[in-house]
């Protein structure tokens, strides 16, 4: 535990060391480069600047080293679980398949798969925060699958519009009701509240649940 505890500190330290070096690179060479479309071209153009014709092929050896573990580990437990759900499709089939997907995926460009990726994060990624949360406090709750459903329904309905914003698709009744009574809304925080009450009414309905049933019983 303490050594686990020890590798996870140094390496917070380090990824926060790097993309602090990542945002004042970025932040800095507004005044030479201009503004680009995204951090790509920041890291392509900031290398050519510095380095000519050397610098692409060193951001490429760079990025080759630091992505493939990340590649090879989404492609393996991928792979895994679809032929535990599918077993008649092979491993290495499923393996190729996804490789040559995420290839193909790869070379639309990063400002697309930006524009599409982010509306889906914008949805997701606030259930998975409630669900990492409420994991870590599963024994306070005694794991009530009343507070997981209420809290990650709740949540889901404000992370939904959100998403939709992300997207361009802005219903404006909807938009001014939340940010009338959700706290930053606005900022994209407005499933925090949603979140902790969804939470509070599964506890209580799983209570009166049990106490009506004992009573019944």
């Amino acid at each position: 535990m303490i050594v686990c505890g020890k590798a996870t500190a140094i390496a917070a330290v380090i990824l926060a060391t790097i993309y602090t070096a990542l945002s004042y690179m970025g932040a800095s060479s507004v005044e030479e480069l201009g503004r680009l479309d995204n951090g790509g071209i920041i890291l392509a153009k900031v290398s050519d600047y510095y380095f000519g014709s050397y610098g692409g092929l060193l951001l490429g050896l760079m990025i080759t080293v630091a992505c493939i573990t990340t590649s090879v580990g989404l492609i393996t437990s991928c792979s895994t679980y679809f032929h535990k759900l599918f077993p008649n499709l092979p491993y290495k089939t499923i393996a190729i398949s996804l490789s040559i997907f995420s290839a193909i995926i790869a070379n639309i460009g990063l400002t697309e798969l930006i524009a599409i990726s982010v509306p889906v994060m914008t949805a997701i990624y606030p259930l998975a925060i409630v669900l990492i949360f409420l994991t870590f406090l599963h024994s306070l709750f005694k794991g009530r699958p009343e507070v997981y459903q209420g809290s990650l329904l709740l949540t889901f309905i404000v992370s939904l519009f959100d998403g939709l914003n992300g997207a361009g698709v802005h219903i404006s009744f909807i938009n001014d009701f939340f940010t009338t009574i959700l706290p930053m809304y606005e900022a994209g925080l407005g499933w925090v509240i949603p979140a902790i009450v969804g939470g509070f009414i599964g506890y209580a309905s799983s209570i009166l649940k049990s106490k009506f049933g004992h009573i019944t019983n």
